[in-house]
């Protein structure tokens, strides 16, 4: 089963600091106790070696088979004659790290050169079938590691496209403070996203890209920092590179102030690794900024609202490894509500349940996103469905008890909402924050074949919630839900619609 995910650094411009900042990342991974590979898919300006010298004979490194030997073997004779595993370096690294493995560009003889310009992409998708090649290294890549590092080439081309388009789960996009360093990411990310579907493999249907603004110095120079963010955010489409995954709450000129990466003089002069050195903590360096898009990349660009509030929070989480979402049947989504009292089987006794009654609004927010990050998932977060579009959006609800049914002393209290009884939640779930639209049933409906009573509904109710639904209609939506998105969805219990209703959830 695959389980890592591939995440490729690149830039429209050369220069920007992308693969110093790969090789950073890289190390912080490592010693997080994550399983990394990085790989430097830089074909024709190779040099990601550079960073580990240290640690690496470079001479020994120059004569290892790798990127373009792989590539280019299966090119000549459509079976290779040796492993991408056979061209792995082991790198060690201090502070009991997980050893980092490492792939080069390829061998560096007299032949280097024209076997990049030799290598006809183009021929090699369409005649050779290369695509299902690389798909298979994709595989094996992440069934071996938790991440998988390429740095790609700059600009646009065949072997660019390769690490933008097929190989990635994530783009992480590095610029400069330009006009064309910036115009050159966003048309990538729309290429990239575009060529994606027409992929003859299995992919979810957006790309998700993270722009890092690099050699960006907004302390000095406040109010043009300033500015020239104001600028990119009101009068060009890179906030559009983010709507697939960045909550709307998140203000995006402050995301973009906690992760940019900062022009340091000192480390202008080399390749160098601020990471290991003794300021990696000091929030105006590179080692800093390297560590926020670390754990950006360990929480697969989840839980973003901790980074905002507590940075050193996100990272420490990320370095423990405390946010993997839960993949037990523990964990459901849930909508509508079930026209149904039994709510003994999601609400038996737990002595781990919180007692919510005397919480405050802050101390049920925090319980709130804990569970969220316990989960992997944002407080609030939408999952994607097959072909396009998302599915209904869903807010965690954190397990506890709570006070069931109205208390005799109630306003317009009727009698069959007492007596007032404590219930036990058992397991944290999420509701819908919203009932189901008629927008949203009637797309179900044409996606499934069924008939629906809404025919010529004005556009203007697109956004109401939907009547007149069945127990059994409200079934099949939830199930088809959990088709199209690989989760499960279900119909909350009263008990659990309460909870999150009227408990101060």
């Amino acid at each position: 089963m695959e389980k890592g995910k591939v995440i490729t650094f690149y830039s429209y411009k050369g220069g920007v600091g992308r693969t110093m900042a790969l090789a950073n990342v890289a190390v912080l991974l490592s010693i997080w106790q994550y399983k990394v590979l990085i790989v430097d898919w830089d074909l024709e300006a190779p040099g990601l070696e550079y960073y580990f010298k240290d640690s690496l004979t470079l001479e020994k490194t120059f004569q290892t088979k790798g990127v373009i030997d792989l590539l280019h073997d299966f090119y000549s004779q459509s079976t290779p004659s040796f492993r991408w595993q056979d061209l792995c370096f082991e790198i060690p690294l201090p502070k009991n790290s997980v050893p980092l493995h490492f792939i080069t560009t390829g061998k560096r003889d007299d032949d280097y050169f024209d076997k990049v310009r030799g290598l006809d992409v183009p021929d090699f998708y369409s005649q050779k079938k290369g695509g299902f090649f690389i798909e298979s290294l994709r595989s094996e890549w992440k069934q071996e590691y938790d991440f998988i590092l390429l740095d790609s080439r700059t600009g646009i081309t065949d072997f660019a496209g390769i690490c933008t388009i097929q190989l990635p789960d994530i783009l992480i996009l590095f610029l400069t403070a330009i006009e064309q360093s910036l115009d050159g990411i966003i048309k990538v990310a729309k290429k990239a996203n575009s060529a994606r579907q027409e992929l003859p493999f299995d992919r979810l249907s957006t790309l998700s890209s993270l722009p890092i603004l690099c050699k960006f110095e907004i302390k000095e120079e406040r109010e043009r920092g300033q500015k020239w963010l104001d600028d990119c955010i009101n009068n060009t489409k890179l906030p559009e590179i983010y709507t697939d995954w960045l909550p709307s709450s998140i203000d995006l000129v402050k995301f973009i102030e906690k992760t940019y990466i900062p022009y340091v003089p000192y480390f202008s002069f080399g390749e160098n690794l601020p990471v290991l050195e003794k300021d990696a903590d000091d929030p105006r360096g590179l080692g800093y900024a390297y560590k926020i898009i670390a754990a950006l990349i360990a929480h697969e660009l989840n839980s973003v609202e901790q980074l905002m509030d507590s940075p050193s929070e996100f990272v420490k989480a990320a370095s423990e490894k405390k946010f993997y979402r839960s993949d037990s049947d523990d964990f459901e989504l849930v909508f509508f509500s079930a026209d149904s009292d039994d709510f003994e089987s999601e609400s038996a006794p737990s002595l781990f349940a919180e007692d919510i009654h005397s919480y405050s609004e802050e101390q049920l927010r925090t319980l709130q996103f804990e569970t969220a990050f316990d989960l992997k998932l944002s407080t609030f977060f939408k999952d994607e469905i097959k072909g396009g579009g998302y599915a209904p959006e869903m807010a965690v609800i954190p397990a506890g008890r709570f006070m069931m049914g109205s208390s005799e002393i109630e306003q317009g209290r009727e009698t069959h909402e007492g007596p007032q009884h404590e219930v036990t939640i058992a397991k944290p779930f999420a509701l819908g924050i919203y009932v189901v639209t008629i927008a949203e049933y009637i797309d179900f409906c044409h996606k499934t074949g069924r008939t629906h009573s809404m025919s010529g509904y004005h556009s203007e109710l697109a956004n109401h919630p939907i009547t007149n639904v069945s127990w059994e209609q409200a079934v099949a939506f939830a199930n088809w839900i959990s088709d199209q998105t690989r989760q499960k969805y279900r119909l909350p219990t009263e008990a659990e619609w309460e909870y999150a209703a009227r408990a101060g959830t």
